[in-house]
């Protein structure tokens, strides 16, 4: 299993804010890199939901890479057409719209979504938010800290891992090419 997970976080309720990055490379079935970098949204607008949830301030991200700035080493990360796997599809469309926002190229990899491998691996969980990242992460026994995207990234690599114990490696490598 190749791939590599990501995940952001934003200031405010547009997509294109990116505050923090943060990416879990998976080489032959390892994660073998994570990780996570503050981004400058370049934006004065910071919504109080937002920053409740992730817990990044303005000041934190003061003199950090704009997304036009960090686009190389999320380029770096996707090399060689390698699929991008997220928990939700929230993330490939904050990516999306950042960068039509900068005028950058959007990255011509697969995209998948790890709820879908979820749902398939762990069937007939119940209640709200029961695929939910910190939900299934922690009846996984999955440590991480929620809403830090470098460990949210992490923690979408390892339930996809996981999942690959459950339904056999071959199944989620085919799940990972054709979505």
């Amino acid at each position: 299993m190749n791939f590599a997970a990501i995940d952001v976080e934003t200031a405010n309720p547009n997509r294109s804010s990116v505050c923090q990055v943060g990416i879990a490379v998976v080489k032959s079935g390892k994660i073998v890199e994570v990780w996570s970098e503050l981004v400058n949204p370049q934006t004065d607008y910071w919504h109080w939901y937002n920053m409740k949830i992730h817990g990044i301030r303005p000041f934190m991200v003061r003199g950090k890479p704009t997304f036009k700035g960090m686009y190389p080493r999320i380029k770096m990360s996707f090399a060689r057409g390698i699929r991008v796997v997220s928990h939700s599809m929230f993330d490939e469309s904050a990516i999306r719209q950042a960068c039509d926002r900068y005028g950058l190229p959007m990255f011509q990899n697969e995209w998948r979504d790890s709820i879908a491998i979820a749902r398939e691996a762990w069937r007939g969980r119940k209640g709200k938010g029961a695929y939910s990242l910190p939900t299934i992460a922690k009846d996984l026994g999955i440590r991480y800290k929620s809403h830090d995207a470098g460990e949210d990234a992490r923690a979408a690599a390892t339930l996809v891992l996981r999942a690959g114990a459950v339904l056999g490696t071959k199944r989620v490598n085919d799940w990972l090419k054709r979505g």
